[in-house]
């Protein structure tokens, strides 16, 4: 029963704590990368889970620095859907505009979630070692 106990705590531990990892070692491998530019929200993407409320993510067009335009969602998401025709900031990476443009405020909401997640799972793998070592 312990080994159940400590593998329901480890594996969610050790999730979490990848998951920040990989958060801070993008932002860290971005830093002084990134390109702040102007883009306009024209859409939304619902984002909707079985049995829960629908979100909506906006849906942004810029102009890169080569030229090219891109449309790419926002990472945050809210239940209403309003701003279009708005401009609105944005930063991307130049190497990778389309898989890494988002709104500044996306960013830092990942990067404030990265310490929850590092005590979070932090806390799990501790509470799974002590079941084990007792």
């Amino acid at each position: 029963m312990d080994l159940l106990v400590a593998a329901f705590c480890a594996l969610p531990g050790a999730a979490a704590l990848g998951c920040a990892g990989a958060v801070l070692r993008e932002r860290a491998r971005m830093r002084g990368r990134w390109r702040r530019t102007t883009g306009v929200i024209v859409g939304h993407r619902k984002i909707a889970s079985p049995g829960e409320s629908p979100t909506y993510a906006p849906v942004f067009r810029f102009t890169a620095e080569d030229g090219r335009t891109v449309q790419a969602a926002g990472s945050v998401s809210t239940a209403w859907r309003r701003g279009a025709g708005r401009r609105i900031p944005v930063v991307y990476d130049p190497a990778d505009p389309e898989g890494t443009a988002d709104r500044p405020g996306g960013l830092r909401a990942q990067l404030a979630l990265a310490p929850v997640l590092l005590a979070v799972g932090a806390g799990l793998l501790i509470t799974a070692a002590a079941v084990l070592l007792r």
